[in-house]
């Protein structure tokens, strides 16, 4: 019967070990993302450039011998891409599929519709890459300095090529060979979950994927970790946040909910049950009813329904506006229309900015209050205080940007199309200080509660057995009195 028992008590010992044990290995890319702040000095005719959507510039190591691709992070599209582009990064992108050895193709060209568009491509396209893997020491993870190559053969992308590349294969006969001459490319990671009607020649050329399917990673979360003070971060694929920053993050924090299906596409969209704008100074609270919000890296900042603007212009801009203290332009940007709004630093300062209301965006499902103050709302620009949030003439529905992200940890599932975010661990643990610190003084309180108690009672046994003795003993003493008066009396 022993044996029994110390056999299931070492499966449950042993259960607990594989659920706190880190299993994954993840892949780290390190990043950089467009500055806003590149514009000095300020002119009111470049304010479109201000913008301009939201870049994250990677790197990989590809072919043979290894050459750099630079890659960028893509929001509207689900596949891994090779195409033409003005790609900026600090590495020079030097990578082309004529000079790698270990590239390989299947004869002849391909169709596929890319953000609407067909595309030619080049048939089965796939070379080696390079990629970091994040070591593990004492089950903790190591980050970037820690990291090792992981070299795997045969990841596809596709390879959307240019005119003049198109136009060399025909005239061989649609073989590719020596003479074509292939220009650098620049690399493109899709983003978007795993389609509804997804076929198994769209999915082959997901990153997330091919990571998976190769045994690189273990599971499909991603997650952006930001530093906004250089404007770098990482893109950290095959692993949680509170995998990889277990001081800053705990699982127990984290709030999962399903994307949406729109037109057999998932979006990261968040209904938001509330919002409200929050102006302490005029004790105003408007109530804006509830909408949705997509979350799009590809943005700089929030774009928001007519409503918001509406009212966060004539609760506080329009005062300044009327001075001509800041300004509101229409512009036009990647075909859609905007409204903008800057004021001058020269007359609108920081003490303005405090009094800019709270935006307030409730949202049941993850139980989350996202709150956003002036602090997150404004950029200043040498001689401007930029708006973060821009009136989209085009949509009803909220669009999250980069300092939505930048804020909020957020977690996301290529394979179970599901997305989250953490609830703040200082206010966690601020309260778990409060809830120790009270413990204590419970059971301080208790422990000098539960002396006094034993010391009454051991006096109150003491006297009892005091009364007790000395009722007896009275008690004798006077039946002794009694019997010798009785005796004398008889007599």
């Amino acid at each position: 019967m022993l044996k029994y028992i110390n056999f299931i008590y070492f499966l449950i010992l042993l259960s607990l070990l594989n659920k706190h044990a880190i299993k994954t290995k993840p892949i780290i890319f390190p990043f950089q993302y467009s500055n806003n702040k590149k514009i000095v000095p300020f002119e009111p005719n470049s304010i479109i450039t201000y913008y301009d959507k939201n870049t994250f510039y990677l790197s990989l190591e590809i072919g043979t011998l290894p050459s750099n691709l630079t890659l960028i992070l893509d929001d509207s599209e689900s596949s891994f891409i090779l195409k033409d582009d003005f790609c900026l990064f600090e590495i020079e992108n030097v990578y082309s599929i004529s000079k790698s050895s270990s590239f390989k193709f299947d004869e002849g060209l391909n169709y596929k519709y890319i953000k609407y568009e067909l595309k030619t491509v080049l048939n089965n396209t796939r070379d080696k890459i390079y990629l970091n893997q994040i070591k593990e020491k004492n089950n903790k993870f190591q980050l970037t300095n820690q990291s090792h190559k992981t070299e795997t053969d045969n990841f596809y992308f596709l390879y959307i090529p240019n005119k003049e590349e198109l136009k060399q294969i025909h005239n061989n006969k649609n073989i590719i060979n020596e003479s074509i001459n292939f220009s650098p490319k620049c690399g493109y990671i899709g983003l978007f979950p795993k389609e509804l009607n997804s076929e198994p020649f769209n999915e082959k050329f997901n990153f997330f994927y091919q990571l998976k399917s190769k045994n690189i990673i273990d599971n499909y979360f991603w997650f952006i970790n930001y530093n906004k003070e250089d404007h770098k971060g990482e893109l950290i694929i095959g692993a949680t946040p509170h995998d990889i920053y277990q001081d800053k993050f705990s699982e127990d924090e984290l709030y999962m909910i399903h994307s949406t299906l729109v037109d057999d596409k998932f979006l990261w969209q968040i209904h938001f049950s509330s919002i409200e704008i929050l102006d302490a100074n005029s004790n105003i609270k408007i109530f804006l009813g509830n909408n949705n919000g997509i979350i799009s890296i590809s943005n700089n900042f929030i774009q928001c329904p007519k409503d918001y603007f509406d009212n966060i212009t004539s609760i506080f801009f329009q005062n300044y506006l009327d001075k001509n203290i800041c300004k509101k332009e229409n512009i036009n940007k990647y075909n859609t229309r905007y409204t903008v709004i800057y004021c001058f630093t020269k007359n609108f300062t920081e003490v303005e900015l405090k009094s800019f209301p709270v935006l307030s965006l409730n949202c049941n499902e993850l139980n989350f209050v996202f709150e956003f103050n002036y602090n997150d709302l404004f950029l200043k620009a040498d001689s401007v205080y930029i708006f973060k949030i821009i009136y989209n003439m085009d949509i009803i529905f909220w669009k999250l940007g980069n300092i939505f992200l930048e804020k909020y940890q957020f977690l996301f599932n290529y394979e179970t199309k599901m997305f989250g975010v953490y609830h703040s661990k200082k206010i966690n643990d601020n309260i778990a200080d409060i809830e120790e610190k009270l413990m204590k003084d419970i059971n301080g309180n208790n422990y000098i509660k539960i002396l006094i108690i034993i010391g009454i009672i051991f006096l109150m046994i003491f006297l009892g057995v005091f009364i007790l003795r000395n009722a007896i003993f009275f008690k004798r003493i006077n039946s002794t009195i009694i019997e010798d008066y009785t005796e004398l009396t008889e007599k």
